[in-house]
């Protein structure tokens, strides 16, 4: 891998949703379109590589969910459901003038593509679930059975102590040592782009762990295994051979689940495949695109 990802080159701007937030997107290239949903706190740039792999041939969108980086908080804090992330992608679909487009997800930008399609099947040409799960991501998880049920009450105390949380977040995703205390404990692997992953750890270490973690617990409420069944157009699950947060036996339950899906699995890859074997989920993802009829 190489040590630093490529220049994005993207046009930055924002719309409004229908409760009023001003919400940030970004978006490059132009074609069919792609949308591209992030990970819970993560930004575009886990997508570095796709979306310098697509923007020739593609429209290639993301946005910064509600609370997050360049997105407002809105009136009501507790206003981030999964209803109101996809509310938020639906009004950014009007807002460009949109009527049908890919959705790739990427960890909780899986739950976000997979309730779209509840809503709207019509409008989705295709489905890449990477490191995501259906529901409860609490339940997934690779952890003992006790702290996957303490898991929750953690959330609820790390979010009172928002404050102190904060802090620590920044002084430890600036800490030199960071990366590498990742890899020896094996949450990232060994071809990870150290670059491209330090500017999003530094991103995520400038959140407000307060709104991190209400928008986590109000993930974990979250279901849509019984939308797997009803999927009906081509999809992809993406999984790390050692992704510890959304792990390859969930994952193949939910390739089961939808009727000619593929599942691509990265060996060594954990739960950022997209910055560890960027080539590989390239290749995925086009074919992906061979199948779907825009």
């Amino acid at each position: 891998m190489a040590a630093s990802g490529p220049a994005l080159s993207f046009d930055r701007s924002h719309f409004a949703s229908r409760d009023s937030t001003r919400l940030a997107y970004q978006s490059t290239g132009s074609g069919p379109p792609v949308v591209l949903a992030n990970g819970l706190g993560g930004t575009f740039g886990a997508w570095r590589y796709l979306y310098q792999h697509l923007a020739a041939r593609h429209r290639v969108i993301s946005w910064d969910y509600r609370c997050f980086h360049d997105s407002e908080v809105p009136r009501d804090p507790r206003a981030v459901a999964m209803s109101h992330q996809v509310d938020d992608l639906e009004d950014l679909l009007a807002h460009l003038g949109l009527e049908r487009a890919l959705l790739l997800g990427w960890s909780m930008g899986t739950q976000v593509a997979l309730e779209f399609y509840r809503r709207h099947p019509h409008r989705v040409v295709g489905l890449g679930l990477v490191n995501g799960t259906a529901g409860d991501p609490f339940a997934t998880v690779r952890a003992p059975s006790l702290l996957r049920h303490l898991l929750p009450l953690l959330a609820r105390e790390i979010g009172r102590q928002r404050l102190l949380v904060n802090g620590l977040a920044r002084r430890m995703t600036a800490w030199a040592g960071f990366i590498g205390t990742l890899k020896r404990v094996r949450l990232v692997s060994a071809a990870l782009d150290e670059a491209a992953f330090r500017d999003l750890a530094g991103d995520f270490g400038r959140l407000d762990f307060g709104h991190y973690m209400e928008t986590m617990l109000r993930l974990s409420e979250h279901d849509a295994w019984d939308v797997l069944p009803t999927v009906k157009v081509p999809t992809t699950v993406i999984v790390g051979e050692r992704d510890y947060f959304t792990p390859l036996d969930v994952a193949r339950r939910m390739a089961s689940a939808v009727e000619g899906a593929r599942l691509v699995v990265i060996p060594d890859g954990t739960h950022y495949t997209p910055l560890e074997n960027p080539d590989a989920v390239n290749r995925a993802v086009d074919d992906l695109l061979a199948r779907c009829q825009f």
